[in-house]
């Protein structure tokens, strides 16, 4: 691999990144490597290919707000690469948490980094993960030395992009009168327009830039998205959020191929499908909200109605047992917890519970 050209393709090509930092890691015996963007109290990611789940542990962990190594890297601004045995003896590692509790046990015995200064207040801090050694590790340093100076240009400039395509997007979005964002892989908000931003009241981060919202169980659901929950699998997932009483539905859309260059992220776009949609008979806008089946959708309209299990039963032909698991399916789907956030529901979504049942022979 020709790495200086490989590092300028990836200039203007985000999804490249994880290839590039694979290849330098697998060059130089490395589990892998990691770029994090630092501005403030925020930091974003790009993991070589391999790296995602070490990424996600090392953020649901907290690590990125307690780990060591980190810094004497910031404090000391060296124009180079450095190992953590130029700071600590190999004892004083061994005893560090970061690495007893988390690198160590994962075969990661030595790392090397280095911070550059960003374009404006911001900073990039490369680390190579997973070296065998501290030997190891610092006869790579000239040949990371060597790349240093390509990484600052190159990932500098990306970073801005990458915020510049972000934002052009969802601001072309906005003026289609959608509300939309774009988060990394590990939640950092990147770009939201003002539909999205407003309907949450426009306080949609925490304190390290990650997207959160007041509704907690929308955040649930977006962390389960992302694959940042303890068990669960990123992947794309429908999901209602509140702003008071009112309630709409957030798609989560994972950024893949080429939506990853339109994007300039390898993370996922969210789209709100607001309430006041007068596009979609209103008798069906749950059912497209939230994937219900038909049987599914039109059994919530008759729960968002006021009937018992056993009502709905006999007005669906079916045994209350099957109106059960119908319903836990509903729910999953949903994230509605009861039969009231069924009614609040349909009330908000302007769907009506009146028993005029387009679909009711579905």
């Amino acid at each position: 691999m020709d790495f200086i050209s490989e590092i300028y393709e990836a200039t203007a090509n985000y999804s490249h990144w994880s290839v590039v930092l694979n290849g330098i890691a697998s060059k130089i015996g490395a589990c892998g490597m990691a770029i994090v963007h630092r501005t403030g109290n925020a930091a974003s990611w790009i993991l070589s290919q391999g790296l995602e789940d070490f990424g996600a542990a090392y953020i649901e962990a907290g690590w990125i707000n307690r780990d060591d190594r980190v810094s004497p890297v910031l404090a000391e601004h060296y124009p180079g690469f450095r190992v953590d045995s130029d700071y600590w003896t190999e004892e004083q590692v061994r005893e560090m948490p970061i690495y007893r509790d988390f690198l160590f046990p994962r075969n990661m015995n030595a790392s090397a980094a280095t911070l550059i200064q960003g374009s404006r207040d911001d900073a990039l801090h490369i680390a190579v993960e997973g070296l065998p050694s501290y030997a190891d590790a610092s006869s790579v340093v000239p040949f990371l030395n060597s790349l240093r100076p390509h990484l600052a240009r190159a990932v500098s400039l990306s970073m801005k992009l990458a915020q510049v395509y972000a934002e052009g997007v969802v601001k072309g979005l906005e003026a289609r009168g959608v509300g939309a964002a774009v988060v990394g892989p590990t939640g950092r908000l990147r770009a939201a327009n003002e539909s999205f931003g407003g309907w949450f009241g426009g306080d949609i981060t925490d304190r390290a830039g990650n997207i959160r919202f007041r509704d907690l169980a929308a955040n649930r659901q977006i962390y389960l998205a992302l694959g940042l929950e303890p068990g669960s699998q990123k992947g794309g997932r429908s999901f209602p959020v509140r702003s008071g009483s009112a309630v709409a539905a957030l798609h989560c859309l994972p950024l893949r191929g080429r939506s990853q260059d339109i994007f300039e992220s390898d993370g996922f776009a969210l789209m709100l499908a607001r309430p006041d949609n007068r596009m979609v008979p209103t008798a069906d806008l749950l059912r497209l909200l939230f994937d219900l089946t038909p049987a599914e959708a039109r059994l919530a309209r008759l729960l968002a109605q006021g009937r018992t299990v056993g009502e709905a039963a006999g007005e669906c032909g079916i045994q209350p047992n099957t109106v059960r698991v119908h319903l836990k399916a509903v729910y999953a789907k949903t994230g509605f917890s009861g039969q009231s956030d069924l009614i609040a529901a349909f009330s908000s979504l302007g769907t009506r519970t009146d028993g005029n049942d387009n679909d009711a022979g579905h």
